[in-house]
């Protein structure tokens, strides 16, 4: 049952045990001066809530004066010594063996849900709402007194409670026509789901095509990086060319200043062999010596130029397979500006798909909370159908209706679920440090008597209880596993939950394992937390298969991981983990 159901009921409990308390300033018991305590039982099977509810207010207010006493009974014998009975509403029973002892006993009978004019104070529940009747010639064979004006506030004809009953079939009406368009409404949400699905299939596809061209582009661009560093080494080289072509420029005008003196030399020889021709014949052989060092000069200076010239190749060489690394950079760039396009249409696709999830999740909870309301009306004429229906005259009716009621629970459980999912997409809860351990203490208190009834047992080995989440949706994590080992208890052995926690690298890592059914992970190890997926074919547990898709939920949207070991009769084994500060 979830939050809001456990609300309303609790309201209404507190209605029925006002109205029984107010009932009682209107009637006069007789020699009631004359006792200690005055007396209220509750017949048939224990409602824990109502009758905690009358408890406290017994503990708070007194009737007539007297200190009020809270009793459960659960039989006609038992019905003794009392001042009011009240019959729980899902308890049927023959009122004529009751309303004899309750003449006997000078008691005031009041029930729930019972036909016009057969008990003496009758509730009926319409729109959340109590109205009540009275029959006062009952009332006044216990020898008790009631005030008019109490009887002015009751429904005082068959007529007004026969309009009542024609609001309920109305209301059956309107919640069948509601399931129709309820029917139209999962078809469309279906079509849409598998449109998701087709698109979400694309964008995986276009995903990995994105994934391999990135691939193409890293291995591209490693290229680069590599003729980058081979242009690197040949810009060095280059240089050092040039440095060499600069000390050869200036060695070879040298050379040439060394060759320009020489001419001069030579020059002012000549000169010098003009004006003495005489002293020609005696410097011949000198100048015969200067000639052949000057050839052997020029051939040297012939091969220095022959170098300078294959270095100039070289170089040419060199900026040809610069342009073409430029060329290729360029190529790359324009490779990459087509990938950042491709990239940024793919983005648009994903707030696309972002925005109808949001469009999704807004009409699921419209859907499911205007539907909470019928659902609960039509359960409850489903009940009166039942109870005012000729089962004698119809043997299939009592099936009809158990079936009825079945699948009116699953539905009102389906819409619950899709409220706490909607919920859980749509608020964002205020993290904080959270002490787990008593999370799972107070968790412990809450199942005690669930847990001690099928025989369970709890073990707890918390060395690290702080982690960074929000408390609330933590406790309706752990409250899930909870709720799931004592659903999917083995039939076999008496139910064992471990529980264990320790710090690891900044995360608080969780252990959570029972004894219970398991799951077969060879078969459901990929929908294992999908949406509307049960593990069990046993039709008797009851579940909508949400349950563990909320679990991961909740556990991812606080920055955490699940992950679960099971077989199948074998347990299962959760592995979740936090982490323990704010990152």
């Amino acid at each position: 049952m979830s939050f809001s159901q456990d609300e309303s009921e609790a309201i209404r409990n507190k209605q029925r045990v006002n109205y029984i308390y107010n009932f009682t300033k209107y009637i006069s018991w007789e020699n009631i001066e004359n006792q200690n305590e005055f007396t209220i039982a509750l017949l048939g099977e224990k409602d824990e809530a109502l009758f905690e509810e009358f408890s406290k207010t017994a503990a708070q207010k007194k009737i007539k004066g007297l200190d009020v006493k809270i009793k459960s009974i659960q039989s006609r014998s038992e019905i003794q010594n009392l001042d009011i009975l009240y019959i729980y509403k899902n308890y049927k029973v023959e009122l004529d063996p009751i309303l004899d002892e309750m003449y006997s006993n000078n008691a005031l009978l009041v029930t729930e849900g019972f036909p016009f004019h057969e008990s003496m104070i009758n509730f009926i529940e319409i729109d959340e709402d109590f109205q009540f009747e009275i029959n006062e010639e009952k009332i006044n064979k216990a020898s008790l007194l009631i005030d008019p004006a109490l009887t002015s506030f009751s429904i005082q004809s068959t007529v007004d409670w026969d309009k009542l009953y024609n609001r309920l079939q109305e209301e059956i009406a309107t919640v069948q026509n509601q399931q129709a368009e309820l029917d139209k409404l999962a078809k469309k949400i279906k079509s849409q789901k598998d449109a998701i699905e087709e698109q979400q299939k694309i964008l995986s596809e276009t995903l990995d095509e994105l994934r391999s061209k990135n691939a193409l582009v890293e291995e591209q661009n490693a290229e680069i990086r590599k003729q980058e560093a081979d242009i690197q080494r040949q810009l060095k080289k280059l240089n050092a060319l040039l440095e060499d072509i600069d000390e050869q420029t200036a060695a070879n005008n040298e050379l040439k200043k060394t060759y320009q003196d020489q001419l001069d030399n030579v020059t002012i020889q000549t000169k010098k062999l003009e004006e003495q021709q005489q002293l020609l014949n005696e410097n011949l052989s000198e100048i015969d010596d200067q000639k052949t060092l000057i050839k052997d000069q020029n051939e040297i200076l012939g091969k220095q130029l022959s170098d300078l010239e294959r270095q100039q190749i070289i170089s040419w060489i060199s900026i040809i397979f610069g342009i073409l690394a430029i060329f290729f950079i360029v190529f790359m760039f324009r490779s990459n500006k087509k990938r950042r396009k491709s990239e940024y249409r793919l983005h648009k696709k994903n707030e696309e798909l972002i925005e109808l999830n949001h469009s999704l999740d807004s009409f699921t909870y419209r859907v499911s909370h205007d539907l909470k309301a019928p659902i609960v009306n039509m359960k409850t004429m489903i009940g009166m159908l039942n109870e005012y229906s000729d089962k004698e005259a119809n043997p299939i009716l009592p099936d009809l209706f158990e079936n009825l009621d079945l699948s009116t629970s699953r539905l009102e459980n389906t819409v619950t679920d899709m409220l706490e999912l909607t919920r859980i997409e749509r608020v964002d809860e205020i993290k904080s440090s959270v002490n787990i351990k008593n999370i799972f203490d107070a968790l412990v208190t809450e199942y005690r008597e669930e847990l001690e009834r099928i025989g369970a047992t709890v073990s707890m080995d918390i060395k690290q209880s702080k982690v960074y989440a929000s408390d609330t949706e933590l406790t309706s994590v752990f409250q899930n596993l909870f709720t799931n080992s004592m659903k999917y208890r083995s039939k076999e052995n008496a139910l064992n939950i471990s529980i264990k926690a320790v710090e690891n690298k900044g995360r608080c890592e969780i252990t959570y394992s029972d004894n219970g059914q398991g799951i077969d992970l060879k078969r459901h190890e990929e929908k294992l937390f999908n949406m509307f997926q049960r593990f069990t074919a046993d039709s008797s547990i009851e579940g909508t298969g949400v349950g563990m898709y909320i679990i991961k939920k909740l556990i991812s949207k606080n920055d955490g991981e699940v992950s679960l070991e099971s077989e199948s009769q074998k347990g299962l084994t959760y592995f979740i983990n936090f982490p323990v500060e704010k990152k």
